[in-house]
């Protein structure tokens, strides 16, 4: 059965050098790429688990399924952030970011995507449901991604997960949205990785 784990915290718009801004151009109407971050390196030593694990690139809606940083005005309503977008398609960015957050946290044997030579022991599959700016009452980040883990072997559901998290952003710039964005991110994949690696 799916349950909810729902993380606030407090975030601070980080400088431009650690915000993932790839191109800045000084032109009116201009757009200034940015990336996500993966989960770095971690001393913790936190015990690994022995199965190759692959990754599919997320599903989800038409509306989050482009470079986009998607903003919700109001129930029923979203637009895009003006100015702003990502350095790829955002499953196959989110998809990226998760093969590198299990890689740098070496919490399971050996990770891939599919068609990379790696014969899987669970396949991870992700729904992204919501993932942008809720600018409807103040600014705050939202991430919500539905997770599961299937054999690789049979097919057969292992276990199935919803994260979510949320982080205020000091304001609608884009570098200010993208730092909570990438704070909420890391709080999901965090989560992710751990449930993953334990399961």
């Amino acid at each position: 059965m799916t349950t909810r784990r729902t993380f606030l915290f407090a975030s601070l718009a980080l400088p431009v050098s650690l915000s993932g801004c790839v191109s800045s151009a000084l032109s009116p109407g201009s757009v200034d790429t940015f990336d996500l971050q993966p989960l770095q390196r971690s001393g913790q030593g936190r015990a690994g688990s022995a199965r190759q694990l692959v990754v599919q690139e997320p599903t989800t809606l038409r509306l989050y399924d482009g470079e986009r940083i998607v903003v919700r005005t109001r129930a029923g309503e979203a637009s895009y952030l003006p100015g702003a977008q990502l350095i790829d398609r955002l499953p196959r960015l989110l998809q990226a970011r998760i093969v590198q957050s299990f890689e740098n946290t070496r919490r399971v044997r050996a990770v891939a995507r599919p068609g990379e030579g790696l014969d899987p022991d669970v396949v991870l599959l992700t729904d992204i449901r919501t993932f942008g700016l809720d600018a409807s009452a103040g600014t705050v980040a939202e991430i919500d991604l539905s997770v599961r883990l299937v054999s690789g072997r049979n097919g057969r559901v292992i276990a199935s997960e919803l994260f979510s998290a949320r982080a205020p952003a000091p304001s609608t710039e884009p570098r200010a949205v993208i730092a909570a964005l990438d704070g909420a991110l890391s709080q999901v994949l965090t989560q992710v990785v751990d449930w993953a690696a334990r399961r």
